[in-house]
């Protein structure tokens, strides 16, 4: 979801507030690193590509 930040910032948007963290600032090598996530961290569910019928 970091590489599409760019392209669909509001749906990362959505991504993140569901999963409780943040995207923010400009360092690539942060946001990436495995362990950002808590152990225990509640997840929303979310529906970010919703099918249209």
């Amino acid at each position: 979801m970091v590489l599409l930040s760019p392209v669909i910032p509001n749906k990362t948007k959505e991504f993140h507030e569901a999963i409780h963290t943040e995207l923010c600032g400009n360092d690539l090598q942060a946001l990436t690193q495995w362990g950002g996530l808590r152990p225990g961290t509640t997840v929303s569910k979310v529906a970010l590509f919703p099918r249209v019928v």
